[in-house]
């Protein structure tokens, strides 16, 4: 439990800290892939989407939504819908070189479930993936995440260690790295640009 808070914290220092500093660009992802439980269920179908902002410097903050549906493979054991809804952060390795980006991050949030569980349950977990740009606007990823709740009413440990494969756009105008040194205005460069014109 004490993990659980400590995690609820980091990420509540994360929004506030972020939404006050430099997040400059968004992202909207939608993913797919398969859900794989240690006890009780047999190995699944997910669905995951995210809203993303992030910092030039690799540093991120989320809001996940997903969908994971089990048929149990012990006698007794309940069907499970599980739809988590969890905030993160997340760490990029951000490089202009290259087209690969490593990342990590943590999220907690809560996790609706069917009536055979309790209706909310704390949800909280882990991920890592590597991000492929495609362009500046598109890029696929290919994500695990490992997720833990734990329901009072059946005493299940639901554990889904998730692998799947994804779909980011990038919205808005923001740019993704900072710009570096003084950078001419507008004007100063259509000024230049008709003075190249005439010269030739």
């Amino acid at each position: 439990m004490n993990y659980v808070r400590f995690c609820c914290m980091l990420i509540i220092v994360a929004v506030l800290f972020q939404a006050n500093a430099y997040a400059l660009q968004k992202s909207i992802s939608v993913s797919g892939g398969l859900a794989t439980f240690s006890e009780h269920y047999n190995t699944s179908a997910q669905a995951m989407g995210r809203l993303e902002l992030q910092s030039y410097n690799g540093v991120g903050i989320d809001l996940n939504a997903g969908y994971i549906y089990a048929k149990s493979s012990q006698s007794g054991i309940p069907q499970m819908k599980m739809i988590p809804v969890l905030a993160g952060i997340n760490y990029t390795i951000r490089s202009p070189f290259s087209t690969l980006e490593p990342y990590a991050g943590i999220m907690c949030g809560a996790s609706m479930m069917n009536d055979a569980f309790n209706s909310t349950i704390l949800t909280y977990g882990a991920r890592a993936g590597i991000n492929l740009k495609m362009d500046h606007a598109t890029s696929v990823y290919v994500e695990t995440q490992y997720l833990r709740a734990d329901d009072d009413k059946t005493n299940l440990n639901i554990n889904p260690i998730t692998v799947g494969i994804g779909l980011k756009r990038y919205i808005g105008n923001d740019r993704s790295t900072p710009l570096v040194g003084k950078q001419p205005s507008r004007v100063n460069y259509n000024r230049r640009m008709n003075q190249r014109y005439q010269r030739r």
